[in-house]
């Protein structure tokens, strides 16, 4: 089940790209052949399938991290100092 998930992650950013670069290939080519609107919109919705995902995954990633920062270091704060070592007279 974990490997299947592994490959199934693996796999899906390469259909992805396949995927829309065949859309952006067949925007270029409405384009070319003076569908200028269809043309267009292949493109654009293209591009925007790729590029939406990646930001909002980076937004994502850096909020996370930043919350983990922030337990962390409330994290530090609440463990209970150290006892004073006895000293040596």
């Amino acid at each position: 089940m974990i490997s299947a998930n592994c490959d199934s992650q693996r796999r899906g950013p390469v259909f992805g790209f396949v995927l829309a670069s065949m859309v952006i290939v067949i925007g270029g080519l409405l384009l070319w052949n003076d569908k200028d609107l269809a043309g267009l919109t292949a493109v654009l919705g293209a591009l925007a399938t790729i590029v939406i995902p990646f930001l909002w995954s980076k937004r994502h990633q850096k909020s996370d991290l930043e919350e983990r920062r922030f337990r962390e270091q409330i994290e530090s704060e609440k463990e209970p100092a150290e006892p004073p070592r006895p000293s040596r007279v």
